[in-house]
């Protein structure tokens, strides 16, 4: 830590946090940040990426100027606000007075056009609610030294980068451009590069998930896959669960099935405002229910502190996406267990998922209200 020529302010504020030491991830990307790389950082998940870029900007911005110097993209409005309270909790911990300003959809775009009128040093926000201010002419850009794409792998996928893409432009050339993720393909890469001067990749293990975690398979009918679920909740000792779906139907279904055995959750659902989304995490982290059902964009990013199991109703069609859902379970060197529900068709993708990120699966079945 003593190596990472961080400022006295940083200092205390890690030792606030009561971190005696920093992760790899850290250590490795942040002196290359502060020296001013572009970069392609790929990092498991639950590896402290977010401190990893928080700590140079915290650094770098210069607060006596009242300007917008850094722009962080992430994917939802759920991981913004979470990197949003991270920074503040820095700020706290710091006293470095560095003023964020959260900028994402489903919110009041006059409250953010006022926010951004107190000249913030840092924006946090979501692709296109920044894109909409930069076309307004709301937004300045031309002092924006540092743009940090949080869960790169979304942002810069061809749905996205054309959005992505036209932020960049609005930047100055040199701007710093640093891309993180716990998994980036060839055309991830390839399109980052291209938004950057003379970008590096940084590729902080060949493992994307935690050794803590374990995979399991548990097989099942499609029609019943509901009633197993439930079945393998009453099987396992959790602290908090996350159950994931492929579609709104399965998360409608769900909620039906395990509300007729009286198991309370909560939902995180695109369907829901800003709002309700919002209150349904804040009640999944601080109360008693322990169960919620979530799509992959949902839940993607976020540190839920005590989730130790994950259940996958169906599989993801594309293997990052398992990554990020087994990676909300096992964080912070505990360990976690992801169980997926598979038909024999879903079996298809075990060795495909097994090959491509170096995991095992080992398939177990429910026996007298056991896995076994």
């Amino acid at each position: 830590m003593e190596n990472l020529n961080l400022n006295e302010n940083l200092k205390t504020a890690l030792k606030t946090k009561n971190f005696n030491s920093l992760t790899t991830v850290q250590l490795k990307s942040i002196p290359m940040i502060l020296e001013g790389n572009d970069l392609i950082i790929e990092s498991k998940t639950g590896s402290g990426k977010t401190l990893a870029f928080l700590l140079p900007l915290f650094q770098k911005i210069n607060c006596n100027e009242k300007t917008i110097q850094g722009i962080i993209l992430a994917p939802t409005q759920e991981l913004a606000s979470q990197i949003f309270n991270e920074a503040n909790l820095l700020k706290e911990q710091s006293n470095i007075n560095l003023k964020s300003a959260l900028i994402i959809g489903g919110a009041n775009i006059n409250n953010q056009i006022k926010k951004i009128k107190e000249k913030p040093n840092l924006i946090i926000g979501t692709p296109k609610r920044v894109l909409e201010l930069i076309k307004l002419k709301k937004l300045p850009c031309h002092n924006i030294r540092t743009i940090i794409f949080d869960e790169a792998d979304h942002i810069l996928d061809k749905s996205n980068f054309k959005i992505t893409s036209l932020i960049r432009k609005s930047t100055l050339k040199d701007t710093q451009i640093i891309a993180f993720s716990a998994t980036i393909d060839e055309g991830t890469t390839s399109r980052a590069l291209s938004l950057m001067n003379k970008g590096k990749v940084l590729k902080i293990s060949q493992d994307t998930l935690s050794s803590n975690v374990e995979h399991i398979i548990i097989e099942s009918e499609r029609r019943d896959k509901y009633e197993v679920t439930n079945k393998v909740l009453n099987a396992i000792n959790m602290n908090k669960c996350i159950i994931f779906t492929n579609s709104q139907n399965d998360i409608n279904l769900l909620k039906e099935t395990l509300d007729f055995h009286k198991k309370d959750c909560i939902v995180l659902s695109g369907e829901k405002n800003k709002k309700d989304r919002k209150l349904s995490l804040e009640k999944f982290r601080d109360s008693n229910i322990n169960i919620l059902i979530s799509s992959d964009l949902g839940a993607r990013g976020l540190h839920i502190d005590g989730v130790t199991h994950v259940i996958n109703l169906d599989y993801p069609l594309m293997s990052n996406e398992y990554v990020h859902r087994a990676g909300r379970a096992g964080r912070d060197n505990t360990n976690g267990l992801s169980i997926s529900i598979a038909t024999k068709r879903d079996l298809i993708f075990i060795d495909k998922y097994s090959k491509e990120l170096n995991i095992k699966f080992t398939i177990k079945k429910l026996v007298d209200g056991f896995i076994v």
